[in-house]
């Protein structure tokens, strides 16, 4: 197609579209269109499978349209209707308010999300969800990365990175890293060994399980932190921590110029380089570093060591 418009009502086959459009109607079929420029649309009630998109080419599938295992090289796809299995090796995938994006593979290029995008991996590129949009069952492997400004459920992340603007909730943080920016909030997440938590300031963290081999890193302020057999629990200068319980083998280290209020030591080891205030030692230990300060500490097991300056 150079230049005109083939509007498919029953079956087209292997079509390129190098300018012009492809139009698949109600009840039409668009079989191995490759789009190399112009566009094919793909309207209520139709479908186009696979199709191959290269840059300067679109596609846009409307309300009700469907489009099965697309690959996405350097071109874009936007999606009002149904998108199931595409692939982006370049280029963008935009779902749009309304539309569905299912299973898709970013292994480069983005998926921009105002609508809904379920079962995402990214091994490359990018996923940001909008403000408006929904993901869920994302897959973060590593060299991918999600952005959140909206609203995000159970994703997995193994190696990649997720910076949460806006909600995440039920994460898991196989390796890799989950950053709760300024405005953002995090509730439930699970981080496992050789993963990392951070609290960046002015951001929420809400429930967060440390399994052995964890690290939560936190600038901002934080309560109610379970520490547990082999997790490490970092505030940071200038953060703020309060009610944190340590448990056997769990590791509390309170950086100058952080503070934590009200720690309950059950087994592990509070590190303090800055402010300890409150504590209850039941057993386990507060050690309290050059440069450290420690106030109110109760100590009704277990052991207080007051180091050298």
């Amino acid at each position: 197609i150079r230049g005109g418009e083939q509007d498919v009502y029953g079956s087209a086959v292997n079509a390129t579209i190098f300018t012009g459009s492809q139009v698949v109607e109600s009840g039409g079929v668009a079989n191995g269109t490759v789009v190399s420029g112009g566009a094919l649309e793909v309207l209520s009630g139709g479908l186009a499978h696979p199709t191959v998109i290269y840059s300067g080419g679109v596609e846009v599938i409307s309300a009700g349209g469907t489009d099965l295992g697309a690959q996405i090289s350097g071109g874009e796809q936007d999606v009002s209707g149904l998108a199931s299995g595409a692939t982006i090796f370049a280029g963008t995938q935009v779902v749009e308010s309304g539309g569905l994006a299912s299973g898709t593979i970013v292994s480069g290029g983005e998926q921009d999300v105002l609508g809904t995008a379920d079962g995402t991996t990214i091994s490359g590129g990018s996923q940001v969800v909008e403000a408006s949009g929904t993901a869920s069952g994302t897959m973060i492997l590593s060299a991918g990365l999600e952005i959140v400004s909206g609203t995000d459920a159970a994703a997995r992340i193994s190696g990649g990175t997720q910076l949460d603007y806006g909600l995440a909730s039920g994460v898991i943080v196989f390796s890799g890293v989950q950053v709760v920016e300024a405005g953002g909030t995090a509730s439930g997440t699970t981080v496992d060994s050789g993963g990392t938590d951070i609290l960046a300031v002015g951001g929420t963290l809400l429930d967060v399980t440390l399994n052995s081999g964890a690290t939560l890193e936190v600038f901002g302020t934080v309560s109610g932190v379970v520490v547990s057999n082999g997790a490490t629990f970092i505030v940071e200068s200038g953060a703020v921590a309060s009610a944190t319980t340590i448990l056997s083998g769990g590791i509390e280290s309170v950086t100058a110029g952080g503070s934590d209020e009200g720690a309950g030591i059950s087994g592990g080891a509070q590190l303090d380089f800055g402010v300890a205030s409150g504590a209850t030692i039941f057993t386990g230990s507060q050690v309290v570093e050059a440069g450290g300060t420690a106030s109110n500490t109760i100590v009704s097991g277990g052991t207080l060591e007051v180091l050298s300056g």
